[in-house]
């Protein structure tokens, strides 16, 4: 196919020239692509330069797949992930009345877009382009992947060489019905049904199953209230007196009221020294008369209780020793 690259400023293009555009250069196909954003496309554009018609594909930002894979292997998930990219392109495409035998499935103008992280393909309306061997058609893509796909990967290679011997046949086009059987999607679908068959609680059999499934599964219930009979009948309870209480900590509460009034007493001491040592109004020191009081007062209590709850303590304490 005849293509060139054009970079300005800022995008670079695919540039491909219209072969038959001059008749009709406002066909149906060549304005449904370069008026609409399909997401599975590159952008396009429709340029008239000295009476020919050229479409310009936008790739700023994508690396096509043949260089993106230059240099290594394609992976088993990457593979089968791009096939069923090149199968929802079909599927997306016929939404707006387009045909996917259009679709250039060539690794040299298939592009990867890193902003998406998806492939998005070039769409070619002109029919009568002979050079145009992969239009439609996936055996070029296909071809590509047997060489880069590592054989480790039993379940890829098999899917991608059915798929090559498949893409001769005349018409054949890439379709999710198709991966799924390549791939074997079906069948590791089904694989993961059977264990609702024999063995679960939720899908009984009838006949002999039945026996068969009631001794395999009991209930969890039933078990703990037939071991709680047999408890009860090997031993009865016996009869006790009250559970002794614990023995509380003494001297916990009393020593933080005595630290109370410590604090207290350190209050009034410190008020004292800034009303002796500090030259204060008449109004402060009033105010600091009345607060050593206060904390006096206050100090002496906590103090006096304190003491009183300590001998108590001691007397407990005391009591319970004699006993």
């Amino acid at each position: 196919m005849n293509y060139s690259y054009y970079t300005d400023s800022l995008n670079k293009y695919l540039v491909i020239p219209l072969s038959g555009a001059e008749d009709n250069p406002d066909g149906y196909q060549h304005r449904m692509i370069a008026a609409n954003h399909i997401g599975a496309l590159l952008p396009c554009a429709l340029r008239r330069i000295d009476q020919k018609c050229f479409l310009y594909y936008d790739v700023t930002n994508t690396q096509t797949l043949s260089s993106r894979f230059a240099n290594r292997r394609v992976g088993a998930k990457e593979a089968e992930d791009l096939l069923y990219q090149v199968a929802e392109a079909g599927r997306d495409i016929a939404g707006f009345l387009l045909d996917a035998a259009h679709l250039i499935l060539d690794p040299d103008l298939m592009f990867y877009d890193y902003g998406t992280e998806r492939y998005r393909f070039v769409y070619y309306p002109e029919t009568a382009e002979e050079e145009v061997d992969s239009l439609g058609r996936p055996c070029a893509l296909l071809s590509f992947l047997v060489g880069k796909t590592p054989m480790l990967e039993p379940r890829c290679a098999k899917a991608v060489l059915y798929l090559r011997d498949r893409c001769r046949e005349p018409d054949f086009i890439l379709q999710e019905a198709v991966l799924d059987r390549a791939f074997e999607r079906h069948a590791e679908e089904n694989k993961e049904e059977p264990h609702t068959e024999k063995g679960s609680p939720a899908a009984p059999e009838t006949g002999a199953e039945d026996v068969h499934i009631e001794e395999l599964w009991t209930d969890p219930l039933q078990d703990e209230e037939a071991d709680a009979e047999e408890d009860w009948l090997a031993d009865p309870p016996r009869e006790t007196g009250p559970a002794p209480e614990p023995k509380k900590a003494s001297g916990g509460r009393e020593g933080t009221i005595l630290a109370f009034s410590l604090f207290f007493l350190s209050a009034a001491l410190f008020m004292e020294w800034a009303r002796v040592s500090l030259p204060l109004r008449e109004e402060m020191s009033l105010l600091l008369d009345v607060g050593i009081i206060f904390t006096l007062v206050v100090a002496a209590a906590l103090a006096i209780t304190g003491v009183i709850r300590l001998a108590a303590a001691c007397v407990a304490g005391l009591h319970r020793i004699a006993d």
